[in-house]
């Protein structure tokens, strides 16, 4: 079903070729997981066990596609306004194997978003995918449900890693609490300068699909201010941003 809408959704788009993976470990993996279904919210045991998938699926991606140097990991909550120059981000001198979303409090608490991530292909790059899933998985094994960026997070800490992480511009891949920040034009966020929006503090697929649609207009639409009173009404009722 999920195939056929996202042809379908595709039709007219040229340039766009769609790659359809198919792998015994993910296919078992999600066998267990039970009868397919709707949308599944944060704190559902099924939300944790699929995040786990998405290692394995850059791992297949380079399985599959060895002459890819990049994987770009992109949830479905994510819009995408124009491609990311990955020669920029990885510079011929850097060492990183990968990029990332950076949703950080401050320089001394790391934390980073996997909803958006820029693999770099390397022994130790694969190493680590294995390492990470290995480590989320073992943890909801003994009852912890422990989520992916949390899993990914807690290892680039204790190994030490975040000298070859890259945080991506958060001016320019925008996390979504910094929704009103960019219809408001606040500082550095400016919706000319987006490359992508992660609508990931957004609960329930009405709500990531307006805020997607705010992230996507232009800077002179009149739809900012509907989108900036719908931000604040929501910001007063779930309290989901941080200003």
């Amino acid at each position: 079903m999920g195939d056929k809408w996202i042809r379908a959704q595709l039709a007219d788009a040229n340039g766009i070729k769609l790659c359809r993976h198919f792998n015994a470990v993910i296919d078992t993996e999600v066998t267990g997981l039970g009868p397919e279904g709707d949308y599944v919210e944060f704190g559902e045991k099924k939300f944790f066990l699929l995040k786990i998938l998405k290692w394995l699926l850059i791992k297949d991606m380079w399985q599959s596609h060895s002459e890819l140097d990049f994987v770009i990991f992109s949830d479905f909550d994510v819009a995408w306004k124009s491609t990311p120059n990955l020669r920029k981000i990885f510079e011929d001198s850097s060492k990183a194997f990968l990029a990332i979303q950076d949703d950080s409090r401050n320089s001394n608490d790391r934390f980073f978003c996997p909803g958006i991530m820029i693999w770099r292909k390397s022994p130790r790059a694969i190493m680590i995918l294995d390492e990470i899933d290995q480590f989320q998985k073992s943890r909801i094994d003994e009852g912890e449900w422990l989520p992916d960026d949390k899993a990914l997070n807690f290892y680039l800490k204790q190994n030490g890693l975040y000298e070859l992480v890259i945080p991506l511009p958060d001016e320019e891949y925008v996390i979504g609490h910094r929704l009103l920040h960019l219809m408001l034009g606040i500082g550095k966020f400016k919706l000319r300068k987006m490359t992508a929006f992660h609508a990931n503090y957004a609960k329930g697929n009405d709500l990531k699909l307006k805020f997607i649609n705010a992230s996507q207009i232009n800077t002179f639409s009149l739809k900012r201010f509907y989108f900036i009173a719908l931000l604040l009404l929501t910001k007063l009722r779930l309290r989901i941003f941080r200003i």
